[in-house]
């Protein structure tokens, strides 16, 4: 069975590079790598910031809706983080899945910072969802690694061992 999904810039490919970033210069995506997880991430924080509002019209804000929402949110943020990352970085096939994981330690540095100034900075701190929310940046990551690893871990045919070599 083929598959005959169109790709788009933001796919990855079936070497786990982004398809928008494929071809350019290593140094190059060393150096986009960051920029694009945290253009990811805010993307994702915008889509939060437009729409949990409208969801969460006449519901308490520290309720357990908003909970399991904001936490669907921050774990989709950081798998978006980990998978931009990896899929930007110009590490060979072989090696994706090791290198998801550092980029999973530089998802827990900026989850660990920023939940510490969200603690720093608060009047009155909601345990519940701090504890839900720093849970699901864990799982979106470790997701993103799942994923990595389910991609990178198949064999490849001939045909697509031809275009991993070509690009």
């Amino acid at each position: 069975m083929e598959n005959n999904k169109k790709k788009i810039a933001i796919d990855v490919d079936q070497n786990y590079d982004l398809m928008m970033v494929r071809r350019l210069p290593a140094s190059l995506r060393w150096a986009l790598m960051l920029p694009l997880a945290f253009l990811g991430m805010s993307i994702v924080h915008l889509a939060y910031g437009a729409f949990m509002p409208r969801l969460l019209t006449g519901m308490h804000d520290e309720g357990g809706v908003s909970i399991v929402l904001s936490s669907l949110f921050i774990w989709y943020k950081y798998y978006v983080f980990v998978v931009a990352m990896v899929g930007t970085a110009p590490v060979q096939r072989a090696k994706k899945l090791a290198f998801s994981w550092v980029a999973v330690a530089i998802a827990m540095c900026l989850c660990a910072g920023t939940t510490s100034i969200t603690c720093i900075n608060a009047d009155e701190i909601n345990t519940t969802m701090m504890a839900a929310t720093a849970a699901a940046s864990v799982l979106g990551a470790l997701w993103a690694v799942w994923k990595v690893r389910k991609v990178t871990s198949k064999p490849l045919d001939a045909e697509q061992e031809q275009d991993a070599t070509q690009a």
